[in-house]
């Protein structure tokens, strides 16, 4: 077969592919390196022609690849690779192409290769404008000038000749904004702001409701008139029911048998009865002539339950006129019925848990915030004080779909039988449960308001709409968190030689962003919650000081358990600086923070729960130690020097403030956008309730950040920033307040929200802005005169107004 750089059909061939599956494209130039070493023959010529061929088929593409790179990429690294990969040579192009570049035997293939190298440079000009020109996804915990800086590391590894070297190395240096260099780019989808995402959650919750509505009207008549009388009468006054009323209440066993028989897959189904069940046993004055065991023995034998509640699959030996579910109507089937259990387990916990192991509840419990993961976690609670050491009988917690790997169930038998165990779990399990970068997510995003989990015989929220929510709910994940460091802490005891494992464990803890999650619950409302949090943090500062106290060595006890011990702490280098920190941060968390130690030494005692009685982080602050402990494992990164330096300045961080936003954001480096950038993200991203706006108005983080917006040194990156600032911000009545008081924010919005905006994105936060301080001025009448003024505004920033817009111009999809 001839090869593909001398048939055309061939050649166009492989450029198709290559543009559906840029991934193979630095491996097939990899596989055509071997013939690339300078000859002058016209078969090396052929071959030169065929390369150039395939980067510019690729080079409209470049911002598409970009784009699709940053929605798939886990970290910074491999984002750099993917983008700089379609503008320098493979790995092993490197050599041949060197050599090209020296050839003297003939100046045509020395030219070629020249020329080669220049078109690369022209290649690499693309995703650095189109970097400079469009603001990163909100979700990146990294900016655009990083992102350069990680590119243009990584460049220096594929360029043959040091004097090329320094010709793409001028690239990054140059001011690369030129929109027109990027008319000619191909990009199949445009962007979604953030707005646009909300409103499309909105939707989806409002089909739920929906969904609800529509599933009471599929009723037969006579069940749906049963459900709207006994609903009247649960909301009305119970010592005065009606004859017709206690009719119905004596025929609600048989009514619950015929719908769990023919309409058991009607979610509305198990929402009115967990209310009629939590109306009858729950009213003194109410003589009720049946138990309660009555409606799960009939629920027991008509709805396989295995196969509703711990599966997806749809439920069987249904009526012939039974609507087929939705996956929708699946998931609010799971919901409801899980609630209608729960409110039989209020009423009679022996009767459920006998037929439900726990092991069934947790392979179904996903351990978020979500309307079904707080119920499931309700009942497994239940479980746990109807009969004690239930949950806690397992030296190992595991949940959700991680639980079929340790333990098999049966769900072909209707009864739920005790799973067999196939395989023991390990402290290690933890660390397979747990998904890191949700994980970390919900650190950024931990729940301040959630209160330590309390047992309360009330009726759940009656809400129609099912809340989705993917964060991490505290009350389980602190709990299992301080059970394995407890579990782990007791083998280290029982075996103390064993070193290896306790580097491994401490470094998968901190990998896995346990500790970050840790240092998060720090910054909650709840006391108990923040006690666990010390906890956990104390454990493991105790575990990782005794970790670092058997690294010093000495010529007279080096042995070979003492290799062992350097060995293991070569894996682990950032031990001693993630001690620092969490003494950095207990001291600052002492009674009277940093404003009262001051330039003091450090305290010698570890962060416990014993010795340390502080108080309760912001989300500012938690947010910042986060960032610092993720950059403790980067050093490459730019932040790492500053930030490191702050720490060593000073023993502990004054709460007061934010963490050194005046020396980062007038930063006096020459890449001072990149420090500039990251304190007003931590900012942005921190900003949760007025006790952090007081923070920020401590270190005058508003007076600053809206005077630098219309400075020549502001970025389109630094402007979105603000902007997104300023929504968080309005979100709350008392900052919109403050903010229209104290710093004329409508003054500010009619200069910036009126102007010329070329971005379609930032009009878009312009109008959210104004839509969220309209709101805050709704709450009272007295406001009428400020709200004529920011509709005026609002109306003034939505009409369109002519402008080039500039930055729109690589998001806009080629015709071809």
């Amino acid at each position: 077969m001839e090869d593909a750089y001398t048939d055309p059909l061939r050649t166009e061939l492989v450029v198709v592919a290559l543009c559906k599956c840029p991934d193979l494209f630095p491996h097939y130039l990899d596989h055509l390196a071997p013939s690339l070493y300078p000859r002058d023959s016209p078969s090396w010529f052929c071959l030169i022609e065929f390369i150039f061929h395939i980067y510019r088929s690729i080079s409209k593409y470049i911002v598409q690849f970009t784009i699709t790179a940053l929605t798939h990429s886990l970290t910074i690294e491999v984002l750099a690779i993917n983008i700089a990969n379609f503008c320098v040579l493979s790995p092993k192009m490197i050599d041949p192409i060197r050599k090209a570049l020296q050839y003297d035997k003939s100046s045509d293939v020395k030219n070629k290769a020249i020329e080669l190298m220049g078109y690369l440079q022209q290649l690499l000009e693309i995703p650095l404008t189109w970097l400079s020109l469009n603001q990163l996804p909100s979700t990146m915990n990294f900016t655009s000038d990083q992102l350069k800086m990680k590119i243009e590391l990584f460049i220096r590894e594929r360029i043959p000749h040091s004097k090329w070297l320094v010709h793409f190395q001028k690239l990054f240096k140059k001011n690369l904004n030129d929109p027109i260099l990027l008319v000619d780019q191909v990009v199949s989808s445009t962007d979604q702001s953030e707005p646009e995402e909300v409103f499309e959650e909105a939707i989806k919750i409002e089909d739920r409701v929906n969904s609800i509505e529509q599933s009471l009207n599929d009723l037969p008549e006579e069940i749906r008139k049963v459900f709207k009388n006994l609903e009247k009468s649960v909301s009305g006054d119970c010592n005065n029911l009606s004859a017709d009323v206690i009719d119905t209440i004596n025929e609600l066993p048989g009514i619950a048998k015929s719908c769990f028989k023919h309409y058991s897959n009607y979610p509305v189904v198990y929402q009115y009865l967990s209310k009629f069940i939590h109306f009858l046993y729950n009213n003194t004055s109410l003589i009720v002539l049946y138990k309660p065991k009555i409606f799960f023995k009939s629920l027991l034998k008509y709805v396989d339950l295995p196969t509703v509640l711990f599966t997806n699959v749809t439920l069987q030996h249904q009526s012939m006129d039974a609507k087929i579910p939705t996956i929708l109507d699946e998931h609010l089937l799971k919901e409801y019925l899980f609630k209608f259990l729960l409110e039989i387990a209020f009423v009679a916990p022996k009767v459920v848990y006998r037929h439900i192991p726990v092991l069934w509840l947790l392979s179904a419990y996903n351990a978020t915030m979500s309307s079904l993961d707080q119920t499931i976690l309700t009942m497994i609670y239940l479980l746990e004080k109807f009969s004690p050491g239930s949950l806690t009988q397992f030296r190992y917690i595991v949940w959700g779909s991680s639980l079929c790997k340790h333990y098999q169930f049966d769900i072909q038998n209707n009864i739920l039988n005790h799973p067999t165990l196939l395989h023991e779990p390990n402290v290690n399990t933890l660390f397979n449960v747990l998904d890191d970068n949700q994980l970390l997510d919900s650190a950024y995003n931990f729940p301040l308001y959630r209160r330590w989990f309390t047992i309360s015989n009330s009726h759940i929220n009656d809400s129609k709409i099912v809340e989705i929510n993917r964060t991490h709910d505290p009350c389980f994940i602190l709990h299992v968190l301080y059970y394995y460091l407890q579990c782990f802490s007791e083998d280290c005891e029982k075996n103390n030689s064993n070193v290896i494992k306790p580097a491994q464990f401490l470094k998968m803890f901190y990998v896995k962003n346990c500790l970050c999650y840790a240092v998060a619950g720090l910054s909650s409302y709840s006391k108990h919650m923040r006690n666990m949090a010390r906890t956990i943090i104390g454990m493991y500062r105790k575990l990782l000081g005794l970790y670092i106290s058997g690294n010093s060595t000495t010529p007279n006890n080096y042995d070979h358990s003492e290799r062992r011990i350097n060995l293991s702490f070569k894996h682990f280098p950032e031990g001693q600086q993630i001690a620092f920190v969490l003494d950095t941060l207990r001291n600052s968390l002492s009674h009277g923070g940093g404003s009262v130690l001051g330039g003091g030494s450090r305290k010698a005692k570890s962060f416990h729960i014993s010795i340390d009685s502080g108080g309760r982080l912001t989300k500012i602050h938690a947010n910042f130690f986060i960032r610092v402990l993720k950059i403790l494992s980067q050093p490459e990164n730019h932040m790492f020097q500053p930030i490191w330096n702050c720490l060593l300045a000073k023993p502990a961080i004054d709460l007061r403030y934010v963490p050194e936003f005046l020396r980062l954001f007038f930063s006096t480096n020459n890449k001072f956008t990149i420090e500039r950038q990251w304190i007003v993200r931590l900012c942005v991203d921190s900003l949760g309730d007025p006790a952090d706006y007081l923070v920020m108005e401590n270190s005058l983080v508003f007076k600053h950040i809206l005077c630098a917006y219309s400075l020549p040194s502001a970025d389109m990156g630094f402007k979105f920033s603000v902007l997104r600032l300023l929504v968080n911000a309005t979100k709350h009545s008392r900052i919109v307040h403050a903010l229209i008081r104290f710093h004329a924010i409508l003054l500010w919005l009619s200069r910036h929200a009126t102007a010329s905006i070329s971005s379609k994105e930032q009009r878009k936060l312009f109008l959210c802005i104004l839509e969220n301080i309209h709101n805050a001025l709704a709450e009272k009448s007295s406001n009428q005169p400020i709200m004529d003024i920011v509709n005026l505004i609002k109306d003034e920033c939505s009409v369109k107004k002519e402008s080039v817009n500039l930055y729109a111009i690589a998001t806009i999809p080629s015709e071809s």
